[in-house]
């Protein structure tokens, strides 16, 4: 029997046929009747037949041992994590968080001293351009002090004395260390 007659016993289209010997459709036996032969093959096809959607490359017991491998993979990694947390190497959003604050606590805290220190500099100046000069300068030392991350270091450009900032998380006062497990 050739593909046409097999398709036509089956009822399917010869491309059919064609796909399915590929995957190993059993042939008629010498003398075997067409509608034995259809009985055999429609059973095969119904055993064989390929579920529709994405076919997974791994054999049924590889499965659960491509998810074990993934999950020592996962495990290894936030091992690796935790060991850089504890070396110092990396830090928590919380530990970000409160250093930004703190940070903003002293451009704030400069600020609000600003009118003050800037009063006695200021008192009987010369001229407008040396008042605009002073605060131009007092403005730049402020903001290289907040970009260069000293948390702790004075904003004050000159002034010894420097109110401590209380941090509005828990209350402790900010230190000299921009660390942030100094603060923890």
């Amino acid at each position: 029997m050739n593909n046409e007659q097999l398709a036509k016993a089956l009822g399917v289209n010869v491309r059919t046929i064609e796909r399915d010997r590929l995957r190993g459709l059993p042939l008629p036996a010498d003398g075997e009747d067409p509608a034995a032969w259809a009985t055999r093959a429609k059973a095969w096809r119904k055993t064989t037949r390929l579920k529709p959607g994405p076919r997974s490359r791994l054999a049924p017991g590889d499965a659960e041992t491509s998810a074990m491998v993934r999950y020592r993979e996962a495990k290894a990694q936030l091992a690796e994590l935790d060991l850089a947390e504890r070396r110092g190497a990396l830090h928590s959003r919380l530990d970000c968080e409160t250093l930004a604050v703190r940070r903003l606590q002293d451009l704030q805290a400069a600020f609000a001293m600003l009118p003050d220190r800037m009063a006695r500099r200021l008192y009987q100046a010369p001229s407008p351009e040396f008042i605009k000069l002073q605060l131009a300068e007092a403005l730049r030392h402020c903001f290289e002090v907040l970009a260069s991350g000293d948390v702790g270091g004075s904003m004050d450009a000159g002034d010894a004395e420097r109110p401590a900032v209380a941090d509005a998380a828990d209350g402790e006062r900010v230190g000299g260390s921009i660390d942030p497990a100094a603060g923890a």
